[in-house]
């Protein structure tokens, strides 16, 4: 996934601080595509706890809804932070595999091969 450049869109002075944490949190999860591309899960997983920290912030936040330029930029963020969301976790796939792997319990033997080896 190639990074994507957009024209900065003029906002009204309400919307800016809502807008910045969205930008900051495109920019935390564009770090961790980084990161999962080269097989640094720890630091993805740092940066995802960042990213989940200002969203938490902007969740408890009493906001006023966005509106025109604002909302179209606030919808923008979110299209790409789902298109890395996904990537990140196509990218994950085989390292969690491997986790599973690791805490499966070992496979269930047949009644009859434990009954075959006493005898």
């Amino acid at each position: 996934m190639a990074a994507v450049h957009h024209t900065p869109v003029r906002i009204d002075d309400q919307a800016a601080p809502a807008l910045a944490d969205y930008l900051r949190i495109e920019s935390l999860c564009e770090s961790m595509l980084l990161a999962a591309r080269n097989d640094n899960w720890e630091q993805v997983s740092e940066l995802q706890s960042a990213s989940q920290a200002l969203i938490s912030g902007l969740r408890s936040a009493a906001q006023l809804p966005l509106a025109g330029a604002a909302r179209r930029e606030q919808l923008r963020i979110m299209r790409r932070i789902l298109l890395i969301d996904g990537e990140i976790r196509r990218l994950a796939e085989p390292w969690q595999r491997g986790l599973e792997r690791m805490f499966a319990p070992p496979p269930a033997r047949h009644a009859g091969s434990a009954r075959a080896a006493w005898n």
